[in-house]
């Protein structure tokens, strides 16, 4: 895992620059640092490196290619990568080369050169985004891996043309004067997360999944095409009508067993998150069964047993033999952190799970360089309650009228969700299903949010908003833009459930919770691995049966019986929690001196992104107890926490 920041157009004339550009990257790599310049083309490219694989300096970057053509700075690890470098010596593409060492860098820049950019990319098994510099052609290629777990960010600011793995590098330069977007700041108020290929600044952008860019120096333009395509891995007539549940659970529990087995592959010490949920159980379970010595595995707890899973994770991490480091997280060390938070992220993110994530991963890079996560199984094997809820819901009150609709919303969001809470946590302490249950009062509110819905898209989007309508609180240049992500709307996908998961796919999944791990891990030096996103465990999921995700009303099904081949049936049946935090309780608490200085009236309008009086209603409506706004609070907080410190 590395980082690795460039531009062209940027007359270097002092190396220093390119030197603070990649240390503000450091964490990303600390172990070694590189420059390329090349004084014709004026481009130059600064690299940090993380070392994983071949701890020599054969895996120095940027790295140039045997022939001299290429130059590549690549952050990431692929998977397969002795594969390749086999199929290039068997095949006489390199009888020329003297390998330098066994990187995977090397192995993917002389495939490249060997071979081409295209028919590499469909070969390589992993996550990567990397900078390609071509000599001969004066041009500059950009590539992002199938899923998005690494970052890209490219843009066009005072007449130079920057990329890299982070935008804090860019701001080290002397003419970068980025401004802020204020529809992606409506964008992150709504989500949480800013959806690529937006930004937090106007005119610079995330590079997509599955997409690679070409930069020509002489046109001094781009243009960008796509590789791979989540809709191109969806083909019905994949799906074999004639294989029965056991098969599909054997082919499944065959293909993990190998990636988890592929991403395993180290010179460092490896370990895994273990939240005690059905992924990162499957992966841990797998692991210590393809590992022959014990490994390490990793959790957070919290004192309020609402939001607590440690206990879950420790009972699995018991029965797999592992051995098991957990942290339980207080209000207070919260406190410690939240102000460093927007310093882990180059733009502001806002999903308050990044809390919790920060410390697994500061709590794994003590014993670990490399640690492997079950993230990708809620999008791919459908686990996330919006899910079920979704179509049962959208069947209950779809042929209601939308005025009964909104009578009953308010109805049902006019009782705290506290008072829901006391009064359901008193029925079921009489009850044996009473542990099953918890946060009923949030559930219920957001319930009634999403039953004023006009359509299964709408549907979706209140389920996953934070703000119904982030133009209330945010001023923003151009009100008539459209703050909300789209349904797909190619090869005709009917089921609005596959709709909901596609849509994650492409956007929750790499601009939220990959977004938050990576940045979590590289702030600790630490390299995550995520086998369930392997592209061909992304097509098996694809082009699974329905009946194989959702039974009886609950998600990822095939997961929970490959799961009951290892565990008990005891360490995996309860409901989903979530990795999330008490926030809510900690804003009204110990975080609220904190909460009021970031939301000072002052403060908000010397400021001009907000407006003062709707925020202001919000956070006394939070404080009182009436309504749990703690996570539409949290963007608001996040923005001005990361713009303070700008």
């Amino acid at each position: 895992m590395c980082g690795y920041i460039g531009a062209i157009g940027l007359n270097i004339t002092d190396n220093n620059i390119l030197y603070n550009m990649g240390n503000s990257i450091e964490k990303r790599g600390p172990d070694d640092k590189g420059i390329f310049i090349d004084y014709k083309s004026n481009i130059a490219i600064v690299h940090q490196r993380l070392s994983i694989l071949d701890l020599s300096q054969a895996g120095h970057q940027p790295m140039i290619s045997f022939d001299g053509r290429y130059v590549l700075a690549y952050n990431g690890e692929i998977y397969n990568h002795l594969k390749i470098r086999k199929f290039l010596n068997e095949n006489n593409f390199t009888k020329e080369i003297n390998w330098k060492g066994h990187s995977d860098t090397e192995t993917l820049l002389e495939s490249i050169a060997s071979i081409g950019l295209k028919k590499t990319l469909s070969k390589i098994e992993g996550m990567f985004s990397f900078s390609l510099w071509d000599k001969k052609t004066k041009k500059l290629y950009l590539v992002k891996d199938r899923l998005g777990e690494k970052p890209l960010y490219y843009g066009f600011n005072n007449k130079v043309f920057y990329f890299g793995s982070d935008l804090k590098g860019f701001k080290e330069s002397p003419t970068f004067k980025p401004e802020i977007d204020t529809n992606s700041l409506a964008l992150l108020v709504k989500y949480n997360f800013i959806p690529a290929p937006a930004s937090i600044y106007k005119n610079i952008y995330k590079l997509e999944p599955g997409k690679y860019l070409i930069f020509s120096t002489e046109k001094n333009e781009f243009e960008i095409e796509t590789y791979w395509d989540v809709y191109d891995n969806i083909t019905p007539k994949k799906i074999n009508h004639n294989k029965t549940d056991s098969d599909y659970i054997d082919e499944l529990d065959s293909l993990l067993n190998k990636k988890v087995s592929d991403q395993m592959i180290s010179d460092v010490p490896i370990g895994s998150f273990l939240s005690g949920g059905i992924d990162s159980s499957l992966i841990s379970t797998l692991m210590q069964k393809n590992s022959s010595k014990q490994i390490e595995t990793f959790s957070i707890g919290f004192d309020d047993s609402d939001y607590d899973e440690a206990k879950y994770a420790k009972k699995i991490a018991n029965y797999l033999g592992t051995n098991h480091n957990e942290y339980y997280l207080s209000s207070k060390k919260s406190l410690d952190i939240i102000p460093n938070l927007s310093s882990i992220y180059s733009e502001p993110f806002a999903d308050s799970s990044q809390i919790p994530t920060f410390l697994v991963c500061n709590v794994a890079k003590d014993k670990v360089k490399v640690v492997l996560g079950g993230d990708g199984g809620d999008e791919l094997f459908g686990g996330y309650n919006r899910y079920v809820l979704g179509r049962r819901m959208w069947s209950r009150i779809s042929h209601l009228p939308l005025n009964l609709r909104k009578v009953i919303s308010e109805i049902i969001s006019s009782i705290s969700p506290e008072k829901y809470n006391l009064f359901f946590n008193t029925i079921f302490s009489f009850l044996p299903l009473k542990s099953t249950y918890s946060n009923i009062g949030d559930k219920l509110h957001k319930g009634s949010r999403v039953m004023i819905a006009n359509n299964e898209e709408e549907l979706y989007n209140l389920f996953i908003s934070h703000w119904i309508n982030p133009n209330q609180i945010v001023n923003l240049e151009n009100k008539n833009l459209k703050n909300k992500i789209n349904f797909p709307e190619k090869r005709n996908i009917q089921d609005p459930i596959f709709k909901m998961m596609i849509a994650d796919l492409i956007h929750y999944l790499p601009d939220d919770i990959l977004c938050k791990v990576d940045r979590a891990a590289m702030a600790n030096s630490l390299e995550t691995r995520l086998p369930i996103l392997n592209h061909e465990v992304v097509d098996f999921a694809l082009n699974l049966p329905h009946n194989m995700k959702f039974r009886n009303n609950v998600g990822k099904w095939i997961l929970r019986e490959i799961l009951k081949k290892y565990l008990p049936k005891s360490l995996i049946e309860r409901p989903k929690m979530g990795f999330g935090i008490p926030v809510g309780n900690w804003l009204r608490g110990p975080l609220n001196q904190w909460a009021e200085d970031l939301l000072n009236e002052k403060l908000i309008k010397d400021q001009g992104y907000f407006n003062y009086k709707n925020i202001s209603e919000c956070w006394k409506l939070h404080k009182s107890g009436k309504k749990n706004m703690a996570t539409s609070l949290w963007s608001v907080l996040m923005f001005q926490e990361w713009l303070i410190k700008q």
